[in-house]
């Protein structure tokens, strides 16, 4: 029985991972991710369709902002009726933006899709009126080299509590951990150890290994902490930890890769609950692997 649940597991989940390439974008595709843009060159604005049945008052409490403020932003009148199919613009307001994940607090994470001529220090020091080296760092860049389509983190934004704020389309949780910073899932590390040390059953090895990975950001697999691997067994658990942040989590391998869906390099594929959780947010990645195999 076990076995079948576990083939069951697998072939949804590799069904979602080649089906999910072509899936669109939703209203908020992320946990606690939001796309915002620039006006006038340096104003930060969250575009939000009017057809979301989003008030106005309900934007404003979330963000910290007057509602006239986003009327007059948008060119209104106080109080206007906004039309169907409109887009409203949220201004964002920039003191509160912070460059680390906040601690105790309900926020989301500033995401900005690169424009075609754009390079890394125009937005840095022009934009966003930041160090260059700050926004690297929270990227996990080692270089200046950025492209047109790719996605920045330009900071956090911390959230008004308010009952009426779960209708803007942004899934919190009432007491969140920042994905940035999840608290490594120490359980499974432990059951790990247990399986090497354990006399009753085959002499086994741990390996340690830097693989190159990949994860698809409109991917719509289930819940869980899942990866595809075709260097360790169907079933086993794997240590993962993300050296950009040291993050650190254990998931299971549900199957192997699929022949020529990514790059030949690509040795294992998060689920993107995995990626949440150790806080990546390039779909191409380095992370550092130990998982256990039996001893030759």
């Amino acid at each position: 029985m076990k076995q079948f649940v576990g083939t069951i597991l697998m072939i949804l989940f590799i069904s979602d991972v080649l089906t999910s390439q072509k899936s669109s974008l939703n209203f908020v595709n992320e946990k606690n991710r939001i796309y915002v843009d620039f006006k006038n060159g340096t104003d930060i604005f969250y575009p939000v369709d009017s057809d979301k049945e989003i008030s106005i008052y309900q934007l404003a409490k979330t963000f910290q902002i007057e509602e006239k403020k986003i009327y007059a932003y948008n060119g209104l009148k106080d109080k206007s009726v906004i039309k169907s199919g409109s887009i409203i613009q949220v201004p964002v307001i920039r003191k509160k933006v912070t460059f680390k994940p906040l601690k105790n607090q309900r926020f989301v994470v500033l995401v900005y899709k690169i424009k075609a001529r754009e390079t890394l220090f125009h937005i840095a020091n022009r934009k966003m009126k930041m160090d260059l080296e700050v926004l690297k760092k929270i990227n996990g860049l080692t270089d200046d080299q950025v492209r047109e389509g790719g996605e920045l983190i330009l900071g956090w934004y911390p959230l008004e509590e308010t009952k009426e704020d779960k209708k803007t389309g942004i899934p919190v949780k009432s007491n969140p951990t920042p994905p940035e910073k999840p608290i490594a899932v120490k359980k499974p590390v432990e059951e790990v150890k247990t399986m090497v040390k354990d006399e009753n059953k085959p002499e086994v090895i741990i390996r340690q290994k830097r693989m190159i990975g990949y994860w698809d950001k409109n991917a719509r697999a289930k819940k869980g902490l899942f990866v595809l691997s075709n260097v360790t067994p169907v079933g086993s658990k794997m240590e993962l930890t993300y050296p950009m942040n040291k993050n650190k989590i254990v998931a299971t391998v549900v199957g192997k890769i699929p022949e020529g869906t990514y790059a030949d390099d690509v040795e294992i594929y998060l689920s993107p609950e995995v990626a949440a959780k150790l806080g990546i947010y390039d779909s191409r990645f380095s992370l550092d692997t130990r998982f256990i195999v039996p001893a030759p």
